[in-house]
């Protein structure tokens, strides 16, 4: 399944051969010595690189990273509370 949002951008979750992908959207911009870039949806996700290739793969680190840090940061703070987990998908 590859669900579109009204603009024909793809939305933040795809299910494809039963594997759950986050999508984001990754915005890329041309300076002296390489590329800047971060993700459009999650502030504080950004990095740079010489090529864009090496860039995206900094991104893709900067975004596992931020995500980790966070899920242990919330989990940290809730230890102890009562509180439901569970996965949020949208389909718009």
């Amino acid at each position: 399944m590859n669900f579109l949002c009204h603009l024909g951008q793809p939305l933040v979750h795809k299910v494809r051969c039963g594997i759950v992908t986050n999508m984001y959207t990754a915005v890329y911009k041309k300076v002296r010595g390489g590329y800047v870039a971060w993700i459009e949806e999650i502030s504080g996700v950004n990095t740079q690189g010489k090529t864009k290739r090496e860039t995206e793969e900094n991104l893709k680190d900067a975004l596992r990273m931020i995500l980790e840090t966070r899920r242990m940061l919330a989990r940290k703070e809730l230890r102890g509370a009562k509180v439901v987990r569970e996965s949020l998908s949208m389909t718009r």
